[in-house]
């Protein structure tokens, strides 16, 4: 739940990313979140988005990812970052 800390040339002192709150009672299993986080983030990077969205996908993706059992990830859902 803590915010996501990126630090650039641009942001030497840092640049707090808030994480969307999610109820406790939706979390389900967090293995695989820290996973589906990078892996999101390096998505978007490649697609030449800015870090500050590549932070906020990972972070749409990771709470998708912690509110059901098991690592996967429904493609039928789209991202609201």
């Amino acid at each position: 739940a803590d915010p996501t800390i990126l630090i650039t040339p641009q942001y030497p002192e840092g640049l707090l990313i808030p994480v969307m709150a999610i109820p406790k009672e939706e979390i389900v299993d967090t293995n695989g979140a820290g996973d589906a986080f990078v892996g999101a983030f390096l998505a978007m990077l490649s697609m030449g988005r800015p870090l500050e969205e590549a932070c906020r996908a990972g972070h749409w993706v990771a709470g998708q990812v912690i509110r059901q059992s098991g690592v996967h990830f429904d493609p039928a859902h789209r991202p609201t970052f």
